[in-house]
């Protein structure tokens, strides 16, 4: 996986692209050298060959015939057949000394297999051919030596061409995994930020990269979106808790009107009216500093082991007389037969089931089959709270997780649109995942909690 994500990265295409460009270049500059450096060698042959027809010439021209060929015999007799070749013989090629070969008069100067020479010669020669003064003579190098030579520096030219390789590829996956792993904490503290913990910043390297760069500008960005979170934060505490005076004060005027109600008929309903009203306001606000609590992380700190399947089964067994008041049936199934633990506030455990499961009461209608499941999945403790009611659309079931929303737009309907959102702000606290999925018909919500694997089974 990590090797997939780490060919597909920006840093592993441009240090790629970067090392092909030296490798063609490498290659590019080694086939030109090497190219060069055959030549050279061949012509050292050549030269070599044409500088022993010339010196033989020059050596007749000095000391006669019997000179010559006293000179070559001996040469001869010093040289290996496979290194050097000489023939001198008449223009009707008659042979006068030096070595037996196959056809003198055939050769012309040039290059050829050491078999046309002559049966023992393997190695390829350059032979020159010169005629002077009714005589022919045949001088010849081998190519054995400038072979042998050619073979050694292509030998050290693959072994080159291999380190280099390698190294490339080191450089490429050392460069590409450095790259990811520091775009792989970016990342990670963007997906942590993304939950809620807004604390977290990237780490700066001594580097002044471009990376260096972004995460800077990125840490100074979520370090303002943290002032301006907790502003939100703190304005709507504040609202909250300045309001809550108020109204406070509010619902004891009311008290004391009620003590004037038998003079007055119909200020009875008006006054249970507004102290309905109060109460709401006030349960809003509560909810509202409730999940602001939740929000902050604090609560964290006090989590000790809660049995879900205690939780749950107590919770079901609650709310069973106000379903059947409501002509509803609440099934609780289990499979598990063993305390379920996990590290939680068994508070607001309760508070998240409870608010599912009254939600479920009080939108699957009469008649309705409202099912408590609680199942175990390798680490994780399911909680899934289904009914048979209308359920919820599609395109709603993110919205309905948020603030105040609610499916009837004219907000003619009991609730404050809070409960799904405290659901919500307790299933992140416990680093749990809430799943909202279409019961056919009716609405199937999931609550997957991190168990305790030790406690758990």
């Amino acid at each position: 996986m990590f090797l997939t994500k780490l060919t597909q990265s920006s840093y592993f295409r441009f240090a790629s692209a970067i090392a092909a460009v030296f490798l063609v270049a490498y290659f590019g500059a080694s086939a030109v050298a090497f190219h060069a450096i055959n030549q050279n060698l061949k012509t050292r042959v050549v030269q070599v060959a044409q500088l022993a027809s010339a010196t033989y010439e020059d050596q007749y021209q000095v000391g006669g015939l019997g000179e010559l060929i006293s000179t070559i015999n001996s040469d001869i007799k010093t040289k290996h057949a496979d290194d050097v070749v000489v023939w001198l013989g008449k223009a009707d090629g008659s042979f006068l000394a030096g070595q037996q070969l196959k056809d003198p008069l055939f050769l012309r100067s040039g290059d050829y297999p050491g078999d046309v020479l002559a049966d023992n010669i393997d190695d390829r020669f350059h032979v020159e051919v010169r005629e002077f003064d009714h005589l022919r003579l045949v001088t010849g190098n081998s190519y054995e030596e400038s072979n042998d030579i050619r073979d050694v520096v292509t030998s050290a030219y693959a072994g080159a061409t291999i380190v280099a390789f390698a190294l490339a590829c080191l450089a490429i996956f050392t460069l590409a995994r450095q790259g990811q792993l520091r775009i792989d904490r970016i990342r990670s503290v963007l997906k942590r930020v993304a939950l809620g913990q807004l604390d977290k910043r990237i780490e700066i390297s001594q580097t002044h990269d471009d990376l260096n760069i972004l995460a800077v500008e990125i840490n100074s960005a979520l370090s303002q979106l943290q002032t301006t979170v907790d502003e939100i934060k703190q304005v709507s505490v504040n609202i909250a808790h300045d309001l809550r005076t108020p109204l406070n004060r509010l619902s004891l005027h009311v008290d004391r009107l009620k003590q004037l109600e038998s003079q007055y008929p119909d200020l009875e309903q008006a006054l249970r009216q507004i102290n309905a009203d109060i109460h709401l306001m006030a349960s809003i606000f509560d909810a509202v500093l409730r999940i602001a609590q939740i929000e902050a992380g604090t609560l964290r700190a006090n989590f000790k082991p809660v049995d879900v399947l205690e939780l749950t089964t107590s919770l079901c067994d609650t709310f069973a007389p106000v379903a059947e008041e409501a002509e509803q049936l609440i099934e609780f199934q289990s499979g598990c037969h063993e305390p379920a633990l996990m590290p939680g506030d068994k508070a607001l455990l309760t508070q998240m089931f409870a608010n599912l499961i009254e939600n479920a009461i009080r939108h699957a209608g009469r008649g309705a089959v409202i099912k408590v499941q609680m199942t175990l999945e390798r680490d994780k403790i399911v909680v899934c709270i289904a009914d048979n009611g209308p359920g919820i659309p599609v395109e709603e079931k993110d919205n309905v997780l948020q603030r105040f929303y609610r499916l009837d737009k004219s907000r003619n309907s009991e609730g404050t649109g809070l409960g799904l959102a405290i659901v919500k702000a307790i299933v992140d606290l416990h680093r749990a995942e809430l799943i909202l999925e279409d019961n056919q018909p009716g609405l199937r919500v999931c609550v997957k909690l991190p168990g305790d694997t030790g406690h758990s089974r």
